[in-house]
């Protein structure tokens, strides 16, 4: 386990370290020393990897992934760390805004300065822990891993870190014949390698399709509803949350969550922890709250009363909430058509297949695909719930594993 998993915490940026966990060896090969280190002061580190990305939404995927590959497994129903964009930015003002110290750009080598100018994203965080050498070395290592998945440039405790460029292209050499599709079985996994293949994804998936049992048959349509209206008045109220530095369209979803609450009596139907959510709204969890949109999108497609986009599209919240009658739910009940069993079976199929890609691939591979891990995770959980897979739970227990 590397230190900076140990020292993963919830606070925001602020990861803490125990005197406890600063004890456990840091392999089972390195013998573990009895003297607790209690004389060390405790100190705080700030790191930072600055990177290039094309859009916001890019520059929150990039950095979560480098910070999945190098803390292990994480939550993400909340934003623990720091993680900012800006499209036309000078490298100076760069350093100043997302970093506080603007001479910093006067240590830099020429090098790391061109490069900053053509940065416009920051993945920041604090590390605390004991003064020692060994974390401090643990800390210095974390930032570097981070920055080999970002090609950036990594600062911690104001001091660079250095520099990684893109890969070299690789040499060009005879132009390979094009692929062509194998032959598929006539089943969902067949249809859904076609459907990947068709979206220039041709990395191989396992021929074996995932099958939906007897004991998965849908919910309630009643109850699908219901739960759509939950998922959209959470989506809208994490939308409306503020964001430091950022301005909100005023009033852009209020006449929608008064539609939900008036004719849905929404917040009966909200689960445990979406309602917890609702009650005191946050930046914090902002951005796992406003993808309950998209699991929506899953919940309307089943009803018939919406086309799903490839999973590289997000939805808008609002435009789903109009796909619900202003009548409220027995309206929106009388305009339902639910997909067949065939229709579900290729849909849940292909959505795992989409879900193990987005797992098992690396960030520079999945950036090079039509592949949104977020929008692929939410359809994932939304058919999981649909078709009781792993039993009938409560939204909050679903678990959309590959």
């Amino acid at each position: 386990m590397s230190l900076f998993s140990k020292l993963f915490r919830r606070n925001k940026n602020v990861i803490e370290l125990s005197e406890e966990e600063l004890s456990e060896p840091i392999s089972e090969t390195e013998p573990q020393t009895e003297e607790q280190p209690v004389s060390h002061e405790t100190i705080r580190l700030d790191g930072a990897v600055y990177f290039r990305a094309d859009t916001a939404d890019d520059a929150r995927m990039m950095a979560r992934y480098a910070l999945r590959s190098t803390a292990g497994s994480f939550s993400e129903t909340e934003d623990s760390f720091d993680i900012r964009f800006n499209e036309h930015i000078s490298a100076k003002a760069l350093i100043k805004q997302f970093f506080g110290d603007a001479e910093m750009g006067d240590k830099l080598e020429e090098t790391e300065r061109q490069a900053l100018s053509g940065f416009n994203a920051v993945l920041s965080l604090t590390i605390s822990g004991y003064d020692t050498e060994q974390f401090r070395s643990e800390a210095d290592k974390t930032v570097r891993d981070m920055n080999e998945e970002l090609f950036g440039l990594a600062v911690l405790d104001g001091k660079s870190l250095g520099l990684v460029n893109d890969r070299e292209p690789e040499a060009e050499g005879p132009k390979a014949e094009a692929e062509e599709l194998p032959v598929l079985p006539d089943n969902s996994r067949g249809r859904s390698v076609t459907l990947l293949w068709a979206h220039g994804i041709k990395e191989t998936v396992s021929a074996q399709e995932d099958i939906l049992g007897e004991g998965n048959y849908p919910r309630n349509d009643t109850d699908v509803v219901k739960r759509i209206a939950g998922l959209l008045y959470t989506a809208m109220t994490a939308l409306s949350a503020p964001v430091p530095g950022q301005t909100l369209p005023v009033g852009r979803y209020s006449k929608l969550l008064s539609k939900l609450s008036d004719k849905y009596a929404v917040r009966e139907s909200l689960s445990a922890k979406e309602a917890e959510y609702v009650k005191q709204p946050s930046a914090a969890g902002k951005a796992a709250m406003s993808l309950k949109s998209e699991a929506a999108a899953l919940l309307l497609w089943y009803l018939g009363l919406w086309e799903l986009p490839w999973a590289d599209t997000s939805s808008d919240a609002a435009e789903l909430t109009g796909m619900l009658s202003p009548a409220g739910v027995e309206e929106t009940l009388s305009k339902t058509r639910p997909r067949g069993r065939g229709e579900i079976e290729d849909m849940y199929d292909l959505t795992v297949c989409q879900h193990w890609l987005t797992v098992r691939m690396g960030l520079n591979e999945l950036s090079s695909i039509p592949l949104d891990p977020d929008i692929v995770y939410a359809r994932h959980y939304a058919l999981n719930w649909l078709m009781r897979v792993g039993g009938k739970k409560k939204w909050d227990s679903v678990t959309p594993t590959t």
